[in-house]
């Protein structure tokens, strides 16, 4: 709401229903409006991620929205703070090899960063 308030910022609405909780639009119409773009770059929240499952949230549709922004994309970054890493969650985003970058915490541990430095994703501490 605020975004529209800016005077040079343009705010695209794929459509779709409200989740009022997150301020999100989900559903089959918001999904395809998102497949007519081509997107440079994806910034993805989880509520877990897996090295072998990917990131994953709560909320079935808020995951397949998510996967639609990830299809057009050529580079996916996750952002997930320490706490995610050892979370888990019902409905799968992405697989591991859609995922370029990982932006995490300083929080991290080494062991948790590992597997997905070893898949060659590049790991970011902020």
């Amino acid at each position: 709401m605020e975004l529209s308030q800016q005077q040079n910022l343009k705010v695209f609405v794929t459509g779709g229903y409200l989740r009022g909780d997150w301020f999100s639009l989900v559903g089959a119409s918001a999904a395809r409006a998102l497949r007519d773009f081509h997107l440079d770059i994806v910034f993805l929240g989880a509520n877990a991620v897996d090295p072998i499952q990917g990131p994953a949230c709560h909320n079935p549709e808020e995951a397949s929205i998510n996967h639609a922004m990830v299809q057009p994309a050529r580079r996916c970054i996750l952002v997930a703070d320490h706490s995610k890493f050892s979370a888990t969650a019902a409905h799968r985003i992405c697989t591991v090899k859609e995922i370029q970058t990982i932006i995490t915490d300083t929080a991290t541990k080494a062991e948790q960063a590992a597997p997905y430095a070893d898949l060659g994703i590049e790991i970011i501490k902020v």
